[in-house]
């Protein structure tokens, strides 16, 4: 399609020159720890973590044979603090388990992206760690000015997600800006700005 718009030689060109922005594992995990959920009879934790590594670098080596040189992976968040996972907490606490996974895939991702990049002759290949960044947001919300960071802003805040979330929802919060999370997995706009400003100064500043 490219190729067909823009001639082989400009094609080439975008695809060498273009930023290739992953972000992988949030989901993945989320419903490897779900109700229905298939994976978790398939594979151990560990043996899962692994997977996913080993699906990035089959990715990674593809898009690489067609000519992309600048490759972006964003880390996993600490997804055991997501008000869907509080809602099965009495007190509603994050989960450290999953917390742990977490840290834990992050290593592995950025050994694979340390390695590819020996590997991989001409690409550079950054990790953007987020962990930290929003691990402390949640714990400490109004340093950041956000209100709340247990509860989503949409509806009950631990239950509704997605298309069940909109301005006309019963009981979404007039303000979403204080909120962290916008619905019961998704963060809001505000700390989007707050993460993507921390991985252009600690990542994506290699390829200014």
């Amino acid at each position: 399609m490219l190729r067909s718009f823009q001639g082989e030689a400009m094609a080439q060109e975008t695809i060498r020159e273009a930023l290739h922005f992953i972000s992988l594992g949030t989901n993945d995990f989320t419903h490897y720890y779900g109700i229905s959920s298939t994976r978790a009879l398939q594979y151990t934790i560990s043996d899962y973590e692994d997977f996913i590594i080993r699906l990035a670098e089959r990715f990674t080596r593809d898009i690489y044979k067609f000519g992309a040189r600048k490759l972006a992976f964003s880390g996993l968040g600490p997804f055991g603090c997501l008000p869907e996972k509080r809602a099965t907490n009495p007190i509603l606490e994050c989960q450290e388990e999953l917390n742990t996974v977490a840290r834990d895939f992050n290593v592995k991702l950025q050994n694979l992206v340390n390695r590819l990049n020996l590997e991989l002759s001409g690409m550079i290949i950054v990790f953007g760690d987020t962990y930290d960044l929003s691990l402390n947001v949640i714990q400490n919300p109004s340093s950041f000015g956000f209100e709340n960071s247990v509860l989503g802003c949409c509806g009950s805040g631990l239950v509704e997600v997605a298309v069940l979330c909109n301005e006309f929802s019963p009981f979404t919060c007039a303000d979403a800006s204080k909120y962290v999370f916008w619905d019961s997995v998704h963060p809001t706009e505000r700390i989007y700005h707050l993460i993507a400003d921390h991985f252009m100064k600690t990542g994506l500043n290699t390829f200014i």
